[in-house]
């Protein structure tokens, strides 16, 4: 925390080996990290050096840089019976709220998984992420935060 109120008396400024230290048994953790590029990459690296196996560190990014790599398609998107056009070039999310269509979300406050849709229709490309149950995705669940339409898609929000 480095802009801590007055009345913080926790620990204060960016991530350290000496806040780390504080931590019991940190390389019998498993740790999931979340926030900007440049936070994740010191914690890693400072948690990796604190013996933490890589196995046992987890990531998630706030957005996405570069998603598709294929030729822009014209989509039709469906989120709870609510048609928009899209594309196959950025997250359902994104396209949704530029488009006024409500998702539940709340990725950028840092709980992963509010955004969880069920595809009825279509094809998605779906990063692999640790929010998401083998079962969730064998009955088609998505995370409209980070799943990137393919073809026109028909989804149901939870």
């Amino acid at each position: 925390m480095t802009d801590a109120p007055l009345d913080w008396f926790g620990l204060q400024g960016r991530v350290s080996l000496s806040h780390l230290k504080q931590i019991q048994d940190l390389d019998k953790r498993m740790v999931f990290v979340c926030g900007p590029d440049g936070f994740m990459k010191k914690a890693k690296n400072l948690m990796l050096k604190m013996g933490l196996p890589e196995s046992c560190y987890h990531q998630e990014a706030f957005g996405v840089g570069v998603i598709s790599v294929d030729p822009h398609k014209a989509l039709q998107l469906s989120v709870n019976g609510q048609v928009f056009e899209g594309d196959n070039q950025s997250t359902l999310l994104e396209q949704a709220e530029n488009a006024g269509v409500a998702i539940a979300n709340s990725c950028r406050a840092g709980l992963c998984g509010a955004c969880k849709v069920t595809v009825e229709s279509g094809v998605v490309h779906q990063p692999d992420v640790p929010a998401l149950t083998d079962e969730e995705q064998n009955m088609g669940v998505v995370l409209a935060c980070c799943c990137v339409p393919k073809t026109d898609l028909d989804v149901v929000a939870q």
